[in-house]
């Protein structure tokens, strides 16, 4: 896109996302149309890539995050925003192990046709297949990053193929993650094809609040 057409999506994309009011999510308070910045809460903590540095997280904080991102996303999504880049670098953690999810710089609006087909904007080790190939995403693009990105911390180990897992990294997943429901959650956002992940973030998260899948 030449760059009026960069600056109306910019815009488009940061007034969506400072519609959405959330706690898991950094509030955007003002956006400038011409100097093509925004104003954005300041977030207090670490970003998961620093946590995740330091080795595995145990599974029950893993949770915690997750359902927190997944809350978030509800909103997002509700609100028409997809997030297109969820990765560990792009969630903030503080205290009481309060999440934030951040960086709405490749959101795109769910309705508005302001990316061209075959544009590649996300960050290659957490894009979803369909990413990859150029496609249209939707609000399960978000749920693979997310997948990748709790299958990093439960691991430790960067998960860079852009296919469903095979089963090796399904034994390495169930070996670091002793909740199965977890475990299977991860899996199924990691899906390649779309249709086999969770339908949308508040199935995800309603079955994260469960025993079972």
């Amino acid at each position: 896109p030449d760059q009026t057409q960069q600056r109306e999506r910019f815009v488009r994309e940061a007034r969506a996302a400072a519609r959405i009011i959330h706690p898991a999510i950094a509030v955007v308070h003002d956006v400038d149309p011409e100097a093509g910045w925004l104003v954005m809460e300041l977030v207090e903590g670490q970003s998961l890539r620093e946590v995740a540095a330091k080795g595995p997280l145990e599974p029950r904080l893993v949770r915690v995050i997750a359902a927190q991102v997944l809350a978030g996303l509800v909103a997002a999504h509700a609100g028409g925003v997809i997030h297109r880049d969820i990765k560990p670098s792009n969630i903030i953690i503080g205290d009481g192990n309060r999440v934030k999810l951040v960086d709405f710089g490749v959101a795109r609006l769910m309705d508005a046709d302001m990316t061209r087909t075959g544009e590649h904007l996300g960050t290659p080790a957490h894009m979803a297949p369909e990413q990859v190939r150029g496609g249209e995403p939707d609000a399960r693009t978000d749920l693979y990053g997310l997948g990748a990105t709790l299958y990093e911390l439960v691991t430790g180990t960067r998960l860079i193929a852009f296919e469903s897992p095979n089963e090796a990294t399904m034994q390495r997943l169930e070996a670091a993650c002793k909740d199965p429901t977890l475990s299977k959650l991860i899996a199924r956002c990691l899906q390649a094809d779309p249709d086999a992940r969770f339908p949308s973030a508040s199935a995800a998260l309603e079955v994260l609040s469960t025993v079972r899948l």
